[in-house]
């Protein structure tokens, strides 16, 4: 009976881990929804391009509070070397999207019509979610948190 027990108490174990663990990257997953939900709703309200425009920049600069909050999270999870290590990844990150941005403002200045000014705001957003998804995968990682 005592290897029998075993077997249902693991499956259990697994099961509540499954549920509990992996709480970082749904709640920063959670919270770019919340926020792109409250872009959607301004659009709603404003489907003007220039009041999409400023619905989306609301929505990067709401994700940079996230991003910032995400990044001093993981810094509180890693030793001296992993701060450092973090630190110049995300230097180099921000020069990336910097040009990233600047590619993409180059690109769409010269598209005819008011929705390309949309294009810019959309590629900002979307580098944002992305490395908030990917620092928030890093504390999962550093928790050893299965999703």
């Amino acid at each position: 009976m005592k290897g029998g027990l075993k077997i249902p108490i693991f499956i259990l174990f697994i099961a509540l881990s499954i549920t509990s663990l992996g709480g970082v990257v749904d709640y920063y997953e959670k919270e770019i929804s919340r926020l792109e939900k409250q872009c959607e709703e301004k659009m709603s309200k404003d489907y003007s391009t220039t009041g999409m425009v400023l619905a989306t920049q609301e929505y990067y600069e709401e994700l940079d509070k996230v991003l910032n909050k995400v990044y001093k999270e993981l810094m509180t999870t890693l030793d001296d070397e992993g701060k450092v290590d973090l630190r110049d990844s995300q230097r180099e990150w921000i020069k990336f999207r910097d040009k990233e941005i600047a590619f993409a403002v180059n690109l769409y200045s010269k598209k005819d019509g008011s929705i390309w000014r949309l294009s810019t705001p959309s590629v900002m957003t979307n580098l944002m979610e992305n490395r908030i998804r990917e620092l928030a995968s890093y504390i999962g990682d550093q928790r050893d948190e299965l999703f």
